[in-house]
């Protein structure tokens, strides 16, 4: 009986662990709004911009107020030539953020860009 009850502690304590472990090893960890933005910004850098974009939709998933995530996905969306989605991301910027003049200027060279093509 007594190895049957420590067999079972065993047990438990090994399914206990698993998760811990996968958390500190490589498993699914949730990151922050943050950390996915530093990670876009990574990646804008070394000039993947379709990862950057993802990283910065993270971070706008898991904080739909990161106005700087909306600002700098949308000028990966402008250099990738998607001028629609750089302008919604800009036009989102200035609804949350009114009085942000840098947003302002883009936007109205994202809109002629738009039009040009």
């Amino acid at each position: 009986m007594k190895n049957k009850t420590i067999l079972f502690m065993v047990f438990v304590a090994v399914l206990l662990v698993i998760p811990v472990g996968k958390a500190f090893c490589g498993g699914e960890v949730e990151r922050s709004p943050r950390e996915y933005f530093n990670s876009g910004n990574e990646n804008r850098d070394k000039g993947n911009l379709d990862q950057g974009i993802a990283d910065y939709t993270s971070a706008i998933q898991a904080d739909a107020n990161y106005v700087e995530a909306y600002f700098n996905r949308g000028i990966l969306y402008f250099n990738n030539g998607e001028f629609d989605k750089a302008i919604a991301d800009f036009e989102e910027v200035l609804r949350r953020k009114p009085d942000n003049a840098e947003a302002q200027k883009l936007l109205v060279i994202f809109r002629k860009e738009r039009n040009i093509k």
